[in-house]
């Protein structure tokens, strides 16, 4: 059934077993071609194969199915920093921002910072976090917000995660931050964290 690929899918993807769910991500779709889920578990299969333009595709069809997911417009822009275009990752997260209001605003606003670092925007990157403050919530990523703001430390930031996840996420803007701050000795601690003891099927 397509419940049981799927299911199985979602496993090798948690794993790191990202050819085993992209074929089980496949064998899914066959049998229901409009299961948005399906989706966006192949497009993160993709995305961390290195099989950028595929994975783009399937997110965009995922969020055409869905236009509820919250992930479909955070992975796109990591595509697109990935395949090193980050004025696209920008252009990214402005749309998601602006059509679906449901959107995960906090942490698309951090990648749309990111972005705009790297493509050398002058007024967007401090743009998108006023968005993020704008939004009121005080819950996480809302510490990662303050540190890119200057206003608390990566001690701080690093204390208020509570999960795996949530230290992949501070690790990953924080080694980001950095190394576009020029401290890539710093930056590269954080990386090395991650690939240590990160979310294996996180997207950073």
């Amino acid at each position: 059934t397509t419940d049981a690929w799927n299911h199985r899918a979602n496993l090798s993807l948690l794993l790191g077993r990202f050819d085993s769910a992209l074929a089980d991500y496949n064998e899914c779709l066959k049998l229901n071609s409009r299961q948005a889920e399906a989706y966006m578990g192949r497009a993160q299969a993709e995305y961390f194969l290195g099989r950028w333009a595929e994975a783009r595709r399937d997110a965009h069809r995922a969020s055409q199915l869905n236009p509820m997911r919250r992930d479909a417009g955070t992975l796109v822009c990591f595509i697109y920093l990935a395949e090193g275009n980050a004025e696209a990752a920008a252009q990214a997260v402005q749309q998601s921002i602006r059509g679906d209001p449901f959107s995960d605003i906090p942490i698309l606003c951090i990648l749309g910072h990111v972005a705009a670092r790297m493509a050398g925007q002058d007024n967007q990157p401090a743009q998108f976090l006023d968005t993020a403050i704008r939004q009121g919530s005080r819950k996480w990523p809302y510490p990662v917000v303050r540190y890119l703001r200057g206003k608390t430390s990566e001690a701080a930031v690093l204390r208020q995660a509570k999960d795996t996840d949530q230290l992949t996420e501070a690790h990953t803007y924080i080694g980001l931050s950095l190394m576009m701050s020029g401290r890539t000795n710093d930056a590269r601690d954080h990386f090395e964290w991650i690939r240590k003891e990160g979310s294996p099927a996180h997207e950073e």
